[in-house]
């Protein structure tokens, strides 16, 4: 337990002295449980779960072998059993573990997609705990979905004040700040919790959200980076990563995003585009307009009319406004029905403001 708890931890010979305590005390179910925990830790999901079920089978009565158990069946993604676990553990007699019984099982409701359930289940947790900054946090997400947007604020003051080292609050206080549509300070504050949740996925993937709000794709797409280092499987943050490097005219790294995405995600994956359209579209750009500085200074031509819009998006993200104003005159010209769309015209205003202010 000891070299479990040292710093950092010494996880092989915390399981080798569980061992050396089971072989002394095999019905003993908290050996079972200390077991559980180190197996969770080293990442032996099969193990972990049968270390806890047997401390369960031992003591069926003890509400914390019940929470243990939810606790570890949601890390390896059984929402399910999770729940199960945990409203097991409440139909025991009360315990203290009881707040973070009812925090756990709000998570799984919002894991499920059950906001009010969640939300409901964050109140009782801050009933029994008022000072509970997990359960409050976990009521921001939960409020934030259901838009009570004042209510989330409210609750996220006054757990902020508790500190930077909440592992959620950057995650949460992003996603709420962007509801609020208060994207500038949504990147000012999650850029300033990076510095203690540095490998937080949840938090990369929020910030680069909030950083394509304001047409940063540069920085949405280091951020996309960073989420896919952290968790080399997560599809959508791969197919996210091709979109920003699309934005950037990085189009090699775009087509080996949009590939692992469909490697990783399969053909059924519910992508915001078809997978294959987009390794298609990488593809053709990497292809046919090669490296970006080079199109910009007029050595190939664009002719193709989707292809020149797609180009003057890409130019006015990347903020080479003069070669977006000059795409977007043609194409305006040449369409009027395209020439009277709004969104286009703000992005055709906003490069040449881009413009003005680099050629006075």
């Amino acid at each position: 337990w000891h070299a479990q708890l040292a710093s950092p931890p010494n996880l092989v010979e915390a399981r080798r002295f569980a061992t050396a305590c089971l072989a002394l005390s095999p019905d003993n179910p908290f050996v079972r449980q200390q077991m559980a925990f180190v197996a969770a830790e080293l990442g032996d999901a099969e193990e972990a779960i049968h270390q806890i079920s047997e401390a369960i089978r031992l003591d069926n009565d003890y509400s914390h072998f019940h929470y243990h158990a939810g606790n570890i069946l949601q890390r390896f993604g059984h929402p399910f059993a999770a729940e199960e676990q945990f409203r097991t553990a409440l139909l025991r007699e009360p315990d203290d573990c009881w707040p973070l019984a009812w925090t756990n099982l709000g998570v799984c409701r919002s894991d499920l997609g059950d906001y009010r359930a969640a939300e409901r289940a964050a109140g009782e947790a801050l009933r029994l705990r008022p000072g509970l900054a997990s359960a409050r946090l976990n009521r921001v997400a939960a409020r934030v979905r259901l838009g009570k947007l004042e209510e989330a604020l409210a609750d996220f003051v006054e757990v902020k004040g508790q500190g930077p080292d909440l592992e959620p609050l950057g995650t949460v206080g992003v996603a709420l700040l962007l509801k609020l549509g208060e994207a500038e300070e949504a990147i000012a504050f999650g850029k300033s919790m990076l510095a203690a949740h540095a490998n937080d996925p949840k938090l990369r993937l929020n910030l680069a959200a909030a950083l394509g709000t304001v047409g940063d794709a540069r920085g949405a797409a280091e951020q996309f980076r960073e989420l896919t280092r952290l968790q080399p499987k997560h599809a959508f943050g791969w197919y996210n990563l091709g979109e920003a490097c699309m934005g950037v005219g990085e189009f090699a790294e775009a087509e080996d995003a949009y590939r692992r995405a469909e490697e990783l995600g399969g053909k059924a994956a519910k992508f915001p585009q078809p997978v294959a359209e987009a390794i298609q579209a990488a593809r053709r750009y990497r292809e046919s307009l090669g490296d970006l500085p080079k199109v910009l200074d007029g050595s190939r031509k664009l002719v193709a009319r989707p292809e020149r819009l797609d180009f003057a998006q890409i130019c006015a993200a990347k903020g080479h406004g003069e070669k977006a104003v000059e795409l977007y005159r043609g194409l305006f010209a040449e369409d009027a029905e395209l020439a009277a769309d709004p969104d286009h015209r703000a992005v055709a205003e906003a490069a040449a403001a881009t413009r003005a202010s680099t050629h006075p």
